[in-house]
């Protein structure tokens, strides 16, 4: 019998969400222009990373699907066309097209054309297996890159992993594999973890409550300074925060990683970073997902 704990209730946060399909030579340079536009995964609000590796592709080569989230379309729009000018444009042998073009309620923002002025009137608009894109000239030849990019209503969430100090990564690390297999999913921190959660408030310095600082009752070492603590003494946790197109795939991700390692020896308790409402008006239990 497992002895693991999964209680409490989680937050949805709204986002906007756009899915670029990125082709090149190969599927290492492909991956290598997906993890360049990710950056470090999460900046000012906006998150990224890698879906989905793709050999179905419009131009037949091989590709990668990433996705970029933010809290606005306005930032959306901003953090698109400046991580495809600045780290997928220069990348090699790469072009970029839109990943949700068969998708009937996305909104559709004129990315491309804005990049296009810098093929300095060398550039040509045409149409790509009925897709309108620009032909840009570069040292290696023209490059394709589609019109416009979809945008739509996503929402994000997170989990919280605890266990015993040898097992609490690994679960994690399984638990977020089997998450970012899922299409229209990531997992945006750095290996899809993250081993502090905010806490939008601070103890100690009122400069700091609007900024957030680390969330004390799930610091181990504190357990013993603390009296509202999570943690027992010999463990650890991480929270993966979820990002997905919509609440459906949302929560068939979270259910699948849940059953992966439930029945894992050491694993003490599955959870959820809550805000008061302040990021997520909506609410689910977690037993609800399983």
């Amino acid at each position: 019998m497992s002895e693991i704990k999964i209680e409490g209730k989680g937050e949805l946060y709204p986002l906007w969400i756009s899915r670029i399909l990125i082709t090149a030579i190969s599927q290492e340079w492909a991956l290598t222009g997906a993890r360049a536009a990710s950056g470090f995964g999460n900046k000012k609000g906006v998150e990224a990373g890698v879906d989905i590796r793709s050999e179905n592709t419009i131009d037949n080569r091989p590709g990668v699907i990433m996705m970029i989230c933010a809290p606005n379309k306005k930032l959306l729009e901003q953090e698109l066309a400046r991580r495809i000018f600045q780290n997928l444009l220069p990348c090699p042998t790469i072009s970029v097209y839109d990943a949700m073009i068969e998708d009937p309620n996305v909104k559709k923002l004129e990315i491309g054309k804005a990049i296009s002025l810098f093929g300095d009137g060398f550039q040509k608009k045409g149409n790509f297996k009925d897709r309108e894109v620009w032909s840009l000239p570069t040292m290696e030849g023209n490059m394709l890159l589609e019109s416009t990019f979809g945008i739509i209503e996503g929402v994000s969430t997170n989990i919280i992993i605890i266990g015993k100090k040898d097992v609490a990564l690994k679960a994690g690390m399984e638990f977020t594999e089997v998450i970012q297999d899922t299409e229209g999913v990531i997992c945006p921190f750095s290996g899809g973890m993250t081993k502090f959660i905010i806490k939008l408030d601070s103890l100690n310095y009122d400069f700091m409550k609007k900024k957030g600082t680390f969330d004390h009752r799930f610091c181990p070492d504190l357990q013993k300074k603390v009296k509202d603590t999570e943690m027992l003494p010999e463990t650890a946790g991480y929270q993966i925060v979820v990002d997905s197109i919509d609440v459906m795939t949302l929560f068939q991700a979270l259910n699948r990683g849940i059953e992966e390692i439930k029945d894992m020896k050491g694993v003490l308790k599955i959870t959820a970073a809550t805000f008061e409402g302040k990021l997520g008006l909506e609410k689910y239990d977690l037993t609800e997902i399983l």
